[in-house]
């Protein structure tokens, strides 16, 4: 079976996404694609575990590319999906969540899991979204809660990174579960930069 995780900021080794949730993927059996715009090498820690990464070409830095559609990004996420053809789509991004309705609507046999990794709803307003004014600034975090809670009434699972955000989304989903941030206890990533590997007891 194969699994296809989509982000767009997060980086080709992320402790999420790649270190923990890939990873398991992996070492359970499934063949895991895992798209970004992060286009730096690959090491050979990552490139051992069998994710197969995929660059993004179209990228684009600006904020406002992860609050409104990007026609020429979202065509290459599709373009992707293709090509892949997976039987689950993992998105990471509140900035990308309106991709769990266009594909669940354009393609029925994909199953699209969600996954929160920040409280996006109730957030302060950023640093670098303040730079665009107040009201610009208001207006894109009514646009974050409005598309985060589209994304979930859609998806087939929700994931929360901690029980706080599955309480304040649950009501907007079908089914929702948290998964921690947990600890990596056995992993060759353990010893990166170093760093000893402990025997646990």
């Amino acid at each position: 079976m194969k699994v296809l995780h989509l982000a767009y900021l997060h980086r080709k080794n992320d402790i999420r996404i790649v270190q923990k949730e890939c990873t398991s993927l992996v070492q359970s059996g499934y063949e895991v694609f895992y798209a970004t715009a992060d286009n730096g090498e690959i090491s050979k820690e990552d490139a051992m575990y069998g994710i197969k990464f995929i660059p993004l070409r179209g990228t684009n830095d600006s904020l406002l590319v992860n609050y409104f559609i990007n026609k020429n990004l979202r065509q290459e996420y599709i373009d992707i999906i293709e090509r892949v053809q997976p039987q689950i789509v993992h998105i990471h991004e509140y900035g990308i969540s309106y991709l769990v309705k266009y594909i669940k609507k354009r393609y029925k046999n994909i199953k699209v899991i969600y996954d929160v990794h920040e409280d996006n709803v109730n957030v302060s307003y950023e640093q670098d979204v303040k730079k665009y004014g107040n009201t610009m600034a208001t207006l894109l975090v009514w646009l974050r809660a409005f598309k985060e809670h589209q994304a979930c009434r859609y998806a087939d699972v929700v994931i929360a990174a901690t029980p706080h955000i599955e309480e304040l989304l649950s009501k907007y989903c079908k089914m929702i579960e948290t998964i921690k941030n947990y600890p990596i206890i056995n992993s060759t990533y353990m010893n990166r930069g170093g760093a000893k590997k402990k025997k646990i007891v």
